[in-house]
């Protein structure tokens, strides 16, 4: 009888990374002072899974360092993680002023489930190991051109924007010229991402501000003063530090104070400036010169008086009805943890579905109609679907409201849509369409790489809050843009640069023939 040998290794080795590890610690911290706080202990449990889960599939993707991990792990911390850590160092209970505490958190892990189960296919197939079709981009010359062809496009464009694309009774025009150019934002942190990777490069790390940076960065600033939006006003500035991060940039005890007083400014002066500036100050209406002026009064008084617009964000309205107030999930409006503590209106929607149904494909259907033109639909819809999804919810907006897009994610708009199969498909096709078109169209890993610095920061942001309307053109639109609009500008500069000079890396050890010229 012939006889078959199985030979098995003498050692099977388990590797677990940092990140896993560190994830498993923290959640069985978090999860027994939940318990001793007094959680229930299914809700303690679902917590428990969604943050450990959602932390392997962050290594799936690459770690927190890449545009795939990145995008899940701020999701996780801006829908669980953040308010119930938050919640128990309060010393209160994660299911306060939840309506259903344990469908909320059900529906969370069955999202990250078909998140995981999309990044283990992605990796399965061997879809982040494909050559990407626009390649990282190091060469100093190539560099330069793009800071400046993309700085310069960046001023041009908010003055267009600025002149022509905001109606002067509040609100903004669609369609037309500044239709295409509101598309075309990501061309603005690219020119950042270039000039600062360039400065980088060029001074060997010795420096990391330059003209062509700093310029690039003032337009989105400006912008998001006088629409008095606090992501517009972030968005330069983050991709500047994350290409500090993709480079290596050795930070000196001076860039850490700067760091420090960044973030000061914008939590303690531009994010208060941003709510006032959009309700009382009425910043969005009125032409140009007149927002300007409602723009630069209004930033000096919150400069000169933080603690009064501190104080404003934080004051109750006592005649609001109860479901006005449930949403301050903390007990009391606090601005900074309410807008990273997503669980509480995405808690209100799904008591909306309980109550009046499911929706079928009523916020589906948009994402793909918004994928035509509009000069081949004129009637396509101006805005997204977050209000519909948002007015599910009691107290998530006023009846008045129509512009306001909440942030409601598309965890909710699944479970509004199909219910909990719908959340567990409906994430598992935007995960793997999202990991799959990302590596085919840049390297998502943001080491020594402008493209991902320069997307990292609105894609995570899109990934994380947007509805599913929005997810399919992160995934079926925004790619082809991107190609559509970066592609000739490589080209441009390759065909002006004449000797191709790639920048030394700054920790990069001189050659063995560096060192062994003989002087």
């Amino acid at each position: 009888m012939a006889s078959v040998a199985i030979s098995l290794p003498r050692r099977t080795e388990f590797k677990v990374s940092p990140v896993v590890s560190i994830a498993v610690v923290f959640t069985l911290v978090l999860g027994g002072l939940m318990l001793w706080r007094g959680n229930n202990i299914a809700y303690t449990g679902l917590v428990m899974y969604f943050t450990i889960l959602g932390a392997v599939t962050v290594q799936i993707l690459g770690g927190l360092f890449n545009l795939l991990g990145a995008s899940v792990f701020v999701l996780m911390l801006q829908n669980v993680v953040i308010s119930q850590t938050a919640k128990t160092l309060f010393g209160e209970r994660g299911d306060v002023n939840l309506i259903h505490p344990i469908t909320t958190m059900t529906v969370y892990c069955t999202g990250i489930t078909g998140l995981f189960l999309g990044a283990v296919l992605f990796k399965a197939l061997g879809l982040n190991k494909v050559r990407p079709i626009v390649a990282p981009l190091e060469d100093l010359g190539r560099l330069r051109i793009l800071a400046i062809v993309l700085t310069v496009f960046a001023v041009v464009r908010e003055v267009l924007l600025q002149r022509l694309g905001v109606f002067e009774g509040g609100g903004v025009f669609v369609g037309g010229v500044v239709g295409p150019l509101r598309q075309l934002g990501f061309l603005t942190t690219l020119g950042v991402a270039a000039g600062t990777a360039h400065v980088i490069l060029a001074s060997n790390g010795k420096r990391c501000i330059g003209p062509l940076n700093l310029i690039a960065m003032i337009p989105a600033i400006v912008s998001g003063i006088l629409s008095a939006t606090r992501q517009e006003m972030a968005l330069t500035v983050i991709t500047f530090f994350l290409t500090l991060i993709a480079f290596r940039f050795k930070l000196r005890v001076l860039h850490y104070a700067a760091i420090g007083l960044v973030t000061y400014a914008f939590f303690f002066i531009l994010s208060p400036y941003a709510l006032y500036a959009r309700a009382e100050g009425g910043v969005r209406y009125g032409n140009i010169d007149e927002r300007l002026q409602k723009s630069f009064l209004g930033l000096l008084d919150v400069v000169a008086n933080p603690g009064k617009y501190q104080a404003k964000s934080e004051t109750h309205n006592y005649n609001d009805p109860w479901e006005f107030h449930r949403l301050s999930y903390y007990g009391k409006p606090n601005p900074l943890l309410d807008r990273y503590s997503m669980i509480v209106v995405v808690d209100a929607i799904i008591d909306g579905v309980i109550v009046r149904g499911n929706t079928g494909m009523t916020t589906i259907t948009p994402g793909f109609e918004m994928l035509v033109p509009r000069f081949l639909n004129p009637n396509k819809a101006p805005l997204g679907t977050a209000n519909y999804v948002a007015a599910r919810g009691r107290g998530t907006m006023t009846a008045s409201d129509q512009y306001t897009q909440p942030t409601v994610g598309f965890f909710s708009d699944a479970f509004l849509s199909f219910g909990m199969m719908g959340v567990l498909t409906i994430s598992f096709l935007i995960g793997f369409g999202f990991y799959t078109v990302y590596s085919i169209l840049i390297n998502p890993n943001l080491h020594r790489n402008i493209f991902a610095a320069s997307l990292m920061f609105v894609t995570v942001w899109v990934f994380s809050e947007a509805t599913i309307q929005a997810q399919i053109l992160n995934v079926l639109w925004w790619p082809l843009l991107f190609l559509g609009s970066v592609l000739p500008l490589i080209i441009f500069a390759n065909s002006v640069t004449r000797r191709h000079v790639d920048g030394r890396f700054v920790f990069e050890r001189r050659s063995m023939s560096d060192s062994a010229t003989v002087g």
